[in-house]
């Protein structure tokens, strides 16, 4: 096999290279009813007045109560390792003229976060549809991310997470882009999503883990590193820069304190966060299980933080049979790449990449955060689908259609129990506290 092509597999259905004409009238109005669809879901599934109870802060230690108590205050700057999210919702409360009215200012926020909720599903559609050449599975995979319980979670509720990780998955569009062209454009896009992701959080730099597909094909490997680390550091330093300069009226030469002022937070000086003793082991099996599995299938609103999770499970309809239902999806979609040939490399890829998106992240929060494990593991959700992605792909060469078939049909059913099991493990009981 020649060096210049990373996967030379014969497909049913897969489009081999990035063609404009792949996007018709039909497959753009999918998407945007798609997206409506999913935007109107997380609008009402959780009510706004989830974001203005004080004590609804116990699940998950979410942000919206603070972000909207904050606003109400007049103090737009909360912290500055999400500096953009917040630039923005501060011109668009501004723009609107929320003033002190409480509903407005929560409804501005979440709107953001169901904005960008529905568009990162969309990207999901939209990048496994061309990377998988057949609609159905790109489906099943978009609608499993958009039911997995944190992305539910995030994208009807005020925080900064899933704005964040819209844009990650954007970056992961563009590193299968990568896999399949040599164009530098995709890797200067690429940086750009990185940079962008990194505006929205600063714990965004770990996408840059993706900048590793420059190495897939041989030659010139230099050259595409290059121009994506060049774009992704202008725009993440220039655009920080200006936003802490022309927004928040920063000094340059204060620039820098004021960009670890997360080291000033009490929760830091007193060693809670960002404490190498957090790395024990029960603290990542606790981050590894909220990642793998709560994150997708909830336990209980209230059992994140338990490492128990047979006992939580078993609580449940059908007890473990969901969470491991989907535990054996994605081994196999592991295992099956060890004897899978050079023609099917694409999956090797994608599994690779899901592991060194995978492992930092676990470690990092562990290290940062491990007593409310919930909020991280959403940004570990690519991940997730890119196991998905590999073992959906698996099966795509010639031949192969039965179990392209069966594969299909397994994701389709996990896509359907994620969203019933969070349905009425998540949101009902979340819907009845906020309207108490």
């Amino acid at each position: 096999m020649k060096a210049a092509s990373v996967a030379q597999s014969d497909t049913l259905h897969r489009p081999t290279a990035f063609n404009p004409t792949f996007v018709s009238a039909l497959q753009v109005s999918v998407a945007v009813a798609f997206l409506a669809c999913m935007a109107t879901i997380y609008w009402l599934s959780i009510p706004l007045e989830f974001n203005l109870k004080y004590e609804g802060r116990k699940f998950f230690d979410s942000d919206g109560e603070f972000i909207t108590r904050q606003y109400l205050q007049a103090k737009t700057f909360t912290h500055n390792n999400h500096i953009l999210y917040h630039f923005l919702t501060a011109k668009a409360c501004y723009a609107l003229g929320c003033g002190g009215n409480a509903h407005t200012i929560a409804a501005v926020h979440k709107s953001f976060s169901v904005a960008f909720g529905a568009l990162g599903v969309a990207t999901v559609l939209f990048a496994s549809w061309w990377w998988l050449g057949r609609f159905l599975p790109a489906l099943a995979t978009a609608l499993f991310l958009g039911g997995s319980a944190s992305y539910w979670f995030f994208s009807a509720t005020i925080d900064t997470y899933v704005p964040h990780v819209a844009i990650a998955l954007t970056a992961v569009w563009l590193s299968l882009l990568a896999l399949r062209s040599d164009n530098y454009w995709i890797y200067i896009a690429l940086g750009l999503a990185i940079g962008l992701a990194f505006l929205f959080r600063t714990d965004g730099a770990l996408c840059g883990v993706l900048a590793v597909v420059a190495i897939a094909r041989q030659g010139t490997r230099w050259t595409k590193l290059l121009l994506c680390a060049v774009s992704g550091a202008a725009v993440g330093i220039i655009g920080y820069t200006s936003i802490a300069i022309f927004h928040y009226h920063v000094a340059p030469g204060d620039l820098v304190p004021w960009a670890l002022g997360h080291l000033d937070r009490p929760e830091v000086g007193s060693g809670v966060w960002g404490s190498v003793s957090n790395l024990s082991a029960s603290s990542l099996w606790l981050v590894f299980l909220n990642t793998f599995l709560y994150s997708v299938f909830i336990p209980g609103i209230e059992a994140t933080r338990s490492p128990d999770f047979v006992r939580h499970y078993g609580q449940l309809a059908g007890g473990l049979l969901v969470p491991g239902l989907w535990g054996c999806t994605a081994a196999w979609a592991v295992i099956s790449q060890f004897g899978a040939s050079l023609r099917d490399r694409e999956g090797i890829w994608l599994v690779g990449l899901a592991g060194i998106w995978f492992v930092p992240r676990v470690v990092f929060y562990t290290w940062w955060d491990p007593f409310d494990p919930f909020l991280f593991p959403i940004l570990s959700l690519p991940s997730l689908l890119l196991l998905i992605l590999a073992f959906l792909g698996r099966y795509s060469c010639a031949g192969q259609r039965p179990r392209a078939n069966l594969s299909v049909g397994l994701v389709s059913m996990l896509a359907l129990l994620v969203w019933l099991h969070n349905g009425f493990y998540l949101i009902v009981p979340l819907r009845e506290f906020s309207l108490q």
